[in-house]
């Protein structure tokens, strides 16, 4: 059972057609700039070793909320670049903490082929305007406490925020349910599978971030959104409980395609006032349309670059004022410069 976010269903918006990117790095950089990943190269999980991520010309949603005056965070998985001119807190985060690729990587020691002289990812954090430095290596038991750590930062950042004047952009992507589903040990309920325990854990620290806010006072004035990057996987390794252990439910495949099992994932939004409690919709919306929606209601329209494509489609009337329909009724994916859909 997830009761926090059932009742948070019930408080807002829940979209049963809501559509992502095949792969982890596709859907954040569709968030983040509001195209296509094949227009920014972006449209497949780099491998390790090799140049990663948005290149510096790519105007993040970050940077662009940023520039409309708000204080920006991001807590949890990048996955847009692992150099240093690369992390989030080059690209229009004040502040970071969380891990640059993908929590695959906690589980190498253990999978065949493992080479003890590349170093482990590390975890990391960093401030505008200074490098990023490590945390801790992201291993194993690291990985099972992360989303713990990303959490409370997050409600701690609601709770100093809140205060001032200056309106906040918080983005937390927690690293579950991704392979190796590990949860938190306060989660760990031998009579579950551990992929059921780590959604007993994301259901408990969605809601504590979604508390955050209502006991902060600004739940009226706050957009509060849940939503995922990827449907699921199934695949298995050995030692640990390594794939995502879960399934696509109605839809057919699963991560990485164009499938609808990968696809077309959970999405539910809350907005006190703008945002009828209990409404659901089956239009279609793309993760690329916050790029569009979160600058018009930011006054800050004028930021969007008109030197290059946007993909992204403005879904304020839609999603804020009750309209009907999407704006939206088409999408292309791609997935490794090949077209899938």
């Amino acid at each position: 059972p997830t009761p926090k976010l059932d009742e948070f269903a019930r408080q807002g918006l829940r979209l049963t057609n809501f559509n992502v990117e095949p792969e982890c790095t596709p859907s954040r950089s569709a968030l983040m700039t509001g195209r296509m990943p094949i227009r920014s190269g972006t449209d497949f999980v780099a491998e390790l070793g090799t140049v990663d991520g948005l290149a510096p010309c790519e105007y993040t949603l970050a940077e662009l909320l940023s520039d409309a005056g708000y204080a920006t965070a991001l807590y949890g998985k990048w996955h847009l670049g692992s150099a240093q001119e690369r992390l989030p807190n080059r690209r229009g985060f004040d502040e970071w903490f969380g891990i640059p690729r993908t929590s695959n990587e906690a589980a190498c020691i253990v999978q065949p082929g493992f080479r003890p002289d590349i170093p482990p990812m590390p975890v990391l954090e960093g401030i505008r305007g200074e490098p990023s430095v490590e945390v801790q290596p992201y291993d194993l038991d690291a990985r099972a406490r992360i989303d713990r750590n990303l959490t409370e930062k997050a409600v701690a950042y609601i709770h100093s925020h809140s205060r001032e004047e200056k309106p906040f952009f918080l983005y937390v992507p927690f690293t579950l349910p991704h392979s190796p589903p590990l949860p938190h040990p306060d989660f760990v309920d031998p009579n579950r599978t551990q992929y059921q325990n780590v959604l007993a854990e994301i259901d408990s620290n969605a809601g504590r971030i979604i508390d955050a806010v209502d006991a902060a006072g600004v739940a009226d004035v706050t957009i509060v959104i849940f939503a995922s990057d990827n449907g699921p996987e199934t695949l298995q390794g050995i030692s640990v409980a390594y794939g995502g252990q879960s399934d696509p439910g109605p839809f057919r495949g699963e991560f990485p395609s164009a499938w609808e099992g990968a696809i077309r994932v959970p999405c539910i939004l809350r907005w006190p006032g703008r945002i009828k409690p209990g409404r659901v919709s089956n239009e279609m919306v793309s993760i690329q349309d916050f790029y569009r929606t979160f600058a018009r209601i930011a006054g800050a329209s004028h930021l969007v670059p008109s030197d290059r494509a946007i993909d992204s489609i403005d879904q304020s009337d839609f999603l804020f004022d009750n309209k009907e329909k999407s704006n939206r009724d088409s999408l292309i994916w791609f997935l490794d410069q090949e077209m899938l859909a």
